[in-house]
C-alpha cells in the first residue's frame, strides 16, 4: 500500500494524521512488478482451486458476492486465498490487490503487456500459502453492451484479469434485465476465453428499471420481491440449467458455497 497523492488529499491526510491513522492507497508499479515476477515463477501452473467472480455490468454486486464466499468458506473451516481489484480489498484481508477498476490507469502504473505476467505470479504467490481455494473477482463486465458507446479500454481490464488468473470455475453476477442472449453470451466468454465452466448465476435483491424521460434513459433500483426474485432464479436455473440465486439471504449464501463445494468436490 502507497502514501496517498498529498497535492490532492492533503486535507484528508492531516485529518488522519490529527488521529493517528494512516492513510494509503494500492499502487502497482514497475518496482512490484520486478519483485512479484523475481519471487513467484509465473510460468508454475496453478495447483489450487480457483474461483471466479465476474459480471454483466458494473455496480452489481460482484465485491459483495466475494465477500460473501468468503464468509461462508471460512465459515466452513477453509482456508481462502484472496486476489481482488477493488481498491479496499486489503482491508477485508485479500492477499493480493490489483486495483484496476475507478482510475486503475493510475493506481496500475505498468503497461498492459506486463498484467497477465504479473497476476499470474501473484496467484503463484498466494497459493505459495497453501489455501485450501483462491477466489479472484474482476471489474465492471465481461463484454460491451454497445461498441458503439465508446469507452476506453471497453472490457480490457476483465479480460486481462481473466487470462491472469485463469480460474477453473465461474460465479457470473447478472441484473434483472439482462437478456438472456446477452448473459448467455457472457458465459460464453468465460467458458471459450476463461477455459472454466459457469456454476452459478448470482443477482442481488435489487431490481434494475429502465426509465426514459426527455429522451434519455436511466437506471433505477427498487427492491425485489420474494416472489419476484423467486421467480427470475427459477426462470435462470429453467433456462442456463445451472444453480442460480441471490446472496442477500443467508439461504443463498449457503447456496453458493454448495455449488462451490459439489463442483470442486466432483
Amino acid at each position: 500500500m502507497s502514501p496517498v497523492n498529498h497535492e490532492n488529499y492533503n486535507e484528508f491526510i492531516e485529518l488522519f494524521k490529527k488521529n493517528n491513522l494512516h492513510l494509503s492507497s494500492p499502487l502497482v508499479t514497475y518496482e512490484d512488478f520486478k519483485k512479484i515476477t523475481s519471487a513467484f515463477d509465473w510460468r508454475i501452473a496453478s495447483k489450487k482451486p480457483v474461483v471466479g467472480v465476474f459480471g454483466t455490468s458494473p455496480q452489481q454486486g460482484k465485491f459483495t458476492t466475494q465477500l460473501a464466499l468468503r464468509y461462508e468458506l471460512l465459515r466452513e473451516g477453509y482456508k481462502v486465498g484472496q486476489l481482488g481489484t477493488e481498491h479496499q480489498s486489503a482491508l477485508f484481508g485479500f492477499d493480493f490487490t490489483f486495483p484496476n477498476g475507478y482510475d486503475g490507469h493510475q493506481n496500475i502504473q505498468i503497461p498492459m503487456d506486463y498484467h497477465i505476467t504479473l497476476l499470474h505470479s501473484a496467484m503463484a504467490g498466494i497459493e505459495n500459502d497453501e489455501p485450501h481455494i483462491v477466489v479472484v473477482g474482476g471489474q465492471s463486465g465481461l463484454i460491451p453492451y454497445s461498441y458503439a458507446e465508446k469507452s476506453q479500454g471497453y472490457t480490457l481490464s476483465s479480460i486481462l484479469l481473466l487470462m491472469g488468473t485463469i480460474p477453473d470455475a465461474y460465479i457470473l453476477v447478472v441484473n434483472s434485465i439482462d437478456e438472456i442472449e446477452f448473459i448467455q453470451q457472457n458465459i460464453n466468454v468465460l467458458k471459450g476465453l476463461g477455459k472454466g465452466e459457469t456454476i452459478l448465476l448470482v443477482f442481488s435483491d435489487k431490481n434494475k428499471d429502465i426509465v426514459t424521460k426527455y429522451g434519455r434513459s436511466t437506471v433505477t433500483n427498487r427492491s425485489m420481491s420474494n416472489d419476484e426474485i423467486a421467480e427470475f432464479t427459477k426462470k435462470l436455473e429453467n433456462h442456463f440449467k445451472i444453480p442460480a440465486t441471490e446472496i442477500i439471504s443467508d439461504h443463498g449464501r449457503r447456496k453458493m458455497l454448495k455449488a462451490v463445494e459439489d463442483y470442486f468436490a466432483d
